[in-house]
């Protein structure tokens, strides 16, 4: 019973230190397609995959971004344009 109980609180330390992906709400300020970066009207900037369409969008567009953070570096896994 010991084990069991080492081994479930050892399962939920490792469960609750994985990264969960963030959001972002806001309008796009500046396209970097050469960095292959966006940046939001809240001064970040979030790193594109080299498989972004960058013509999809242009900047003053309202976007939702889902993105994981790692090294102080945001990661796009997804975008989508909002209603003004």
């Amino acid at each position: 019973m010991t084990y069991m109980r080492v081994f479930f609180f050892a399962l939920i330390s490792i469960i609750s230190s994985t990264a969960l992906a963030e959001n972002a709400v806001g309008k796009i300020t500046a396209i970097d397609e050469e960095a292959e970066t966006i940046t939001l009207d809240n001064g970040k900037k979030y790193v594109l995959s080299s498989e972004f369409d960058f013509t999809a969008f242009e900047p003053g567009t309202r976007v939702q971004i889902i993105y994981d953070e790692a090294d102080k570096v945001r990661y796009v896994m997804d975008i989508e344009e909002l209603p003004e």
